[in-house]
């Protein structure tokens, strides 16, 4: 089709505010995951014959290794004791209502409890890193790429800060972190450790 200078270029998309402009190109700016979806293009001129079309867009995850490898289903801290081999179960929060996944090694040793984001709850996590963020995060963010981990220890939870990656080794999901933030409080006293582990879906 012969585009000429008038040319109108409309597009529409439900998870993208309507873009009118001359140009026959769309710019997303800072793209994420609620932008994916179909685009439709509507290309008008004159009394020239409307031209439609559209395009689907997918964003992913970008590839990332994480930068150690801790024993499967462990953790080990700075300060506090560590754990594992974990006993480890999948199931679904009610509270922040998505998927999470808990591990426990025995009494008087730190767990760890992993929520992911809503976005994830009926759908396989993909690969690649994940901040690690607040847990009321993992329900109001619009990036789904966040993970929360938190740990109990003398009655005190730990939640952290820092990055995460998810895999799937041998096809079974499977959550990495090292050298991550962790801070929690008694009420009276404010405590930190960092903890590098990994726990793997059974």
């Amino acid at each position: 089709m012969n585009i000429k200078s008038d040319a109108l270029f409309q597009w529409t998309s439900s998870t993208y505010p309507p873009v009118n402009s001359h140009f026959d190109k769309i710019s997303i700016s800072e793209l994420s995951k609620k932008h994916e979806g179909t685009y439709y293009l509507t290309v008008s001129s004159g009394q020239c014959e409307t031209k439609r079309d559209s395009v689907v867009i997918k964003v992913t995850n970008p590839p990332a290794t994480a930068p150690c490898s801790p024993a499967t289903n462990s953790v080990t801290f700075d300060g506090i004791p560590d754990a594992g081999p974990f006993s480890v179960t999948e199931s679904y929060d009610v509270s922040f209502q998505t998927r999470k996944l808990e591990g426990y090694y025995q009494l008087h040793y730190p767990d760890l409890t992993i929520i992911f984001h809503q976005y994830w709850k009926d759908i396989e996590p993909e690969d690649g890193e994940y901040k690690l963020v607040h847990v009321s995060e993992t329900s109001n963010r619009d990036d789904p790429y966040v993970i929360n981990i938190t740990t109990l220890y003398q009655s005190i939870y730990f939640t952290s800060l820092g990055k995460a990656y998810v895999s799937h080794p041998n096809g079974k999901l499977t959550v990495t972190f090292c050298d991550a933030e962790f801070s929690g409080d008694n009420g009276s006293n404010f405590f930190k450790t960092s903890g590098s582990g990994s726990i793997t879906r059974p």
